[in-house]
């Protein structure tokens, strides 16, 4: 249960720094 959770967690801190990035470049394209 708490790897579960852990795992979830290491995911959507994945996915903030991926959206963070994202919005890097296109304010850099922009």
């Amino acid at each position: 249960m708490v790897r579960l959770l852990f795992s979830s967690l290491y995911c959507l801190q994945k996915g903030a720094i991926f959206i963070d990035l994202s919005v890097v470049k296109r304010t850099k394209i922009n």
